[in-house]
């Protein structure tokens, strides 16, 4: 049966090499030592011909279409270049190592000349520091505030409030954009 193995073992197709296999490995249980060992060989190399012969071909497409549904963005922190998923309608504004020390933001306080950022166990002091501002009107920045041209004058001591996701590009745009309106002095504090 070895002869027969060596000879045709080239010629048979992916059913056949896996028939064959199943056939010798029913054969080591029975077979001597020395046997068993030229055995275990064959179907060792069996199974290596099947795999170079019939390579395995995925059931799935999702190695593709994960590079091909992924788009490149830029981090708005440090500008390092990450993918994320085209189906992602908000997608991250910050790469993994950002979103890792952003992710335990909660207020961040845009002022003239300097931007503070308080986490979660910050909560108190943002608490104490908004308090002590004086603010005439309060305007959500989102739906309120955007409406309007941002070089458009909306009084003195105005504070505009944005609540956003702290890891989206929503959060960076609503920085830039309060930024923007107040360097142009439509927002005065």
């Amino acid at each position: 049966m070895t002869k027969l193995l060596t000879s045709d073992i080239e010629i048979l197709d992916k059913e056949g090499l896996i028939s064959l296999r199943k056939q010798i490995s029913s054969l080591i249980g029975r077979a001597s030592k020395d046997e068993k060992v030229k055995l275990i060989q064959k179907c060792r190399d069996i199974s290596e011909l099947v795999k170079i012969k019939f390579p395995k071909t995925s059931k799935h497409k999702t190695s593709f279409t994960k590079l091909k549904n992924r788009i490149v963005v830029t981090c708005d922190n440090c500008n390092d270049k990450f993918d994320t998923s085209v189906k992602n309608k908000n997608p991250f504004a910050f790469c993994k190592a950002c979103r890792k020390k952003r992710e335990t933001d909660l207020v961040e306080l845009i002022l003239e000349d300097k931007i503070i950022v308080y986490s979660q166990k910050d909560v108190k002091k943002a608490e104490e520091d908004i308090s002590k501002l004086e603010a005439d009107v309060r305007l959500d920045l989102h739906g309120v505030l955007d409406l309007t041209e941002s070089d458009i004058y909306v009084g003195d001591l105005t504070m505009v409030v944005s609540y956003v996701g702290k890891l989206t590009r929503t959060r960076t745009g609503a920085e830039k954009d309060i930024k923007e309106r107040v360097n142009k002095l439509s927002l005065v504090f």
